[in-house]
């Protein structure tokens, strides 16, 4: 690929995939963007790994296409653009990598946005669809006979263990993952499983782009320059540790806290709004593409989903001197850890929900847990001026949001709140076995997952002392 001669104002990177059973969302959204014109000072690109019908079991089950805003004689089209011109000789798994490296280091651009689309769950994006999971239905009676047969039974293992119910026990087994011991019901339908061996476990092979290693192409990618806004449509992505690794690259992150609904945002608004304004400031883009967004599902009535979901505009300039914050609180309740264990739990069980709206991913409100250790008799030993100056930095942080009236209800009617402060951090508690569940204890307990945020902060080892 040959570099432009000419800077455009805006670069607009789309990097989408493929959920069959959206693809009627999917193809609104390339229309979306055909529909919008080929611009000369706005270059946009599609990096969509299609989804591959009829494929054996160990090859990729995605494949890479690279489209292109173009206009041709029939009108705006997205031109698909041969991989050979990124030196690729055919799709892997990874080739997005080389893709996106290329074409941030030759599109000349004053700015750029990054959208991404695909399920997420906190750690990463592209994970799998877990309701496939839900699919392949194990009745009870074929499930007890099948245990029944094993002749050795597991010693259970602290923090090695999940639950999961009939219906996810067969691709368990056949990935691998964990176990069977024999039961016993802890509810109508669900089981205790035991993981089998750590080795086997492999991280690597969920089907998950990890945050740690978007982050590390980007910063590869950029060359010290930075993604002005990347606008995310998947779930709970406002999560603390993803905007401490993107920081360096990434201006402004737009994303859900909580679950997000696929109809996402107002992509012809927002394209329109760079078409015909390409100075606008990068502030006043991201406000008006929150604000759009409320406008779009209002006039969608998915006032039920508004009320259930919390999004937020966040500038991540501040995100390392919350982190030290952070890592002072964290800090001081480790080296306490004897004493303050038994009331950390006890808020676990009896004052904190999930912002992440799904119990097996249990995702805490950096606010609610910031205040709570501060406001909680015993808890913090150390200099108070942080609260203030934690609270400071987060009203700096968060330049927009939106936080549905469930939370805030649910949050004021007590005693258990949610918290809507705009990111959130791991906190587990036990929960079934399924996909987020999966990701958590790769990303905290496997050591086959390594970050920046771990590497430079102590959350990690006190969420282990916490729970093992």
């Amino acid at each position: 690929m040959h570099e432009n001669t000419e800077k455009y104002d805006w670069l607009l990177v789309f990097f989408v995939h493929e959920i069959s059973e959206y693809k009627f969302y999917l193809d609104k959204l390339l229309d979306i963007i055909k529909q919008s014109g080929k611009k000369s000072n706005i270059d946009v690109w599609v990096l969509l790994d299609k989804a591959q019908k009829n494929v054996p079991e160990d090859k990729a089950t995605f494949e890479l296409e690279v489209l292109r805003l173009a206009k041709t004689k029939k009108g705006t089209q997205l031109i698909k653009t041969s991989l050979q011109e990124f030196n690729i000789s055919k799709s892997l798994k990874r080739s997005w990598i080389t893709v996106l490296e290329i074409i941030f280091k030759n599109i000349r651009t004053k700015r750029r946005i990054l959208f991404t689309w695909s399920h997420g769950a906190g750690f990463g994006i592209n994970v799998e669809d877990e309701d496939k999971d839900k699919s392949s239905f194990v009745d009870d009676t074929a499930f007890l006979n099948k245990i029944k047969s094993m002749d050795s039974l597991t010693t259970e293992l602290s923090n090695k263990y999940f639950y999961a119910t009939t219906s996810e026990i067969q691709k368990i087994n056949d990935e691998n993952f964990t176990e069977v011991i024999y039961p016993i019901p802890l509810e109508e339908g669900e089981y205790q499983l035991v993981l089998k061996d750590e080795q086997r476990f492999n991280c690597k092979k969920l089907e998950i782009l990890w945050m740690s290693d978007l982050a590390d192409c980007l910063r590869a990618s950029l060359n010290e320059e930075t993604i002005d806004v990347m606008i995310m449509m998947n779930c709970n992505m406002q999560l603390f540790e993803n905007g401490f690794m993107l920081k360096d690259v990434v201006k402004i992150l737009i994303g859900p806290e909580s679950q997000m609904w696929v109809d996402g945002y107002d992509y012809k608004k927002l394209l329109s709004s760079i078409s015909e304004n390409p100075k606008i400031t990068n502030k006043a883009l991201s406000k008006k593409v929150l604000s759009d967004y409320i406008k779009m599902h209002k006039k969608l009535r998915h006032q039920y989903y508004l009320d259930h979901s919390t999004m937020f505009v966040n500038s991540l300039k501040e995100y390392e001197r919350i982190t030290s914050i952070l890592q002072k609180v964290t800090q001081n309740l480790l080296c306490r850890m004897g004493d303050v264990k038994g009331s950390i739990q006890s808020l676990q069980q009896n004052f904190f929900f999930s912002v992440s709206g799904r119990d097996t991913l249990f995702l805490l409100d950096l606010g609610l847990w910031i205040e709570t250790v501060f406001s909680t008799p015993g808890l913090f030993e150390g200099d108070l001026a942080l609260l203030d100056e934690f609270r400071h930095l987060i009203s700096k942080t968060v330049i927009a949001k939106h936080v549905g009236h469930f939370f805030i209800q649910s949050d004021a009617d007590g005693p258990k709140r949610y918290g809507y402060t705009g990111s959130s951090l791991f906190f587990p508690f036990d929960g079934k076995f399924t996909i987020p569940t999966r990701l958590s204890w790769c990303e905290y307990f496997s050591e086959q997952i390594n970050s920046s945020f771990q590497n430079k902060t102590l959350w990690d080892e006190f969420i282990r002392k916490l729970v093992l």
